[in-house]
């Protein structure tokens, strides 16, 4: 699994899972064998991804971010409403073809090391067969649930209320329409600062997020050993 975590998601899962020996070999986005389209390959990246807030002040350790079908805000960078409604509308190529992702760049992720949950465990074909995209759909809701914990316990850290947290959490749901896109934008200093906050409670927090969702990683882990384990 380490290889699909990555060093940064690595630390934020339990090791039992980061030791799974889990393998794709029947596709990798630098084979992609989706069509080039309106001349240029989009690959599936016309999703836009939601990036916690603590993720998007490492990016911002090494690289600028220029965002046009996402905005920032104290959550992170998240997809515009017109986005989000367009990628549901139609989740073929043809309507993917406006609809490129911030962070894509000539058939590559600008983000890939930290790329988030979703990108990370979307595979279109998998080596284990429909086993093996259900074993990373459940990956990308464990490691999903994990970073918006994180993002949380980061805002209530710098000082955002609970019931202000909560509130800004309506972001997240593409489903709620009664919420419009926030006009706050913060500061890079202040994903910084979320990144900093992640650093330095990390090893108190992460116990409690690992604890909480214990339940899903043993399914997880079980699913594992009766459907792909060798």
């Amino acid at each position: 699994m380490q290889g699909v975590l990555g060093e940064f998601y690595s630390q934020l899962v339990p090791q039992g899972l980061a030791a799974l020996k889990v393998t794709e070999r029947a596709i990798h986005c630098n084979q992609c064998e989706l069509e080039t389209h309106n001349n240029r390959a989009i690959k599936c990246c016309g999703f836009q991804p939601v990036i916690a807030n603590f993720v998007v002040g490492a990016l911002l350790e090494t690289q600028e971010l220029e965002l046009i079908n996402a905005y920032s805000s104290p959550v992170g960078l998240l997809p515009k409403k017109e986005v989000q409604k367009a990628h549901n509308k139609s989740r073929t190529t043809e309507g993917f073809s406006d609809l490129v992702c911030d962070f894509y760049n000539q058939g590559f992720c600008k983000i890939w090391e930290l790329r988030n949950s979703t990108c990370r465990s979307f595979f279109c074909k998998s080596s284990y067969s429909l086993a093996g995209l259900e074993f990373w759909q459940l990956t990308e809701d464990y490691l999903y649930s994990i970073e918006m914990s994180i993002l949380q316990l980061v805002l209530l850290e710098t000082g955002y209320s609970l019931s202000e947290v909560t509130e800004l959490m309506r972001l997240t749901d593409p489903d709620d329409h009664a919420v419009t896109d926030v006009l706050i934008k913060p500061s890079k200093s202040f994903y910084k600062d979320c990144f900093d906050v992640f650093n330095r409670k990390k090893e108190e927090w992460l116990p409690q997020v690992h604890s909480s969702l214990d339940k899903d990683l043993q399914n997880l882990i079980n699913f594992y050993n009766k459907k792909l384990k060798a």
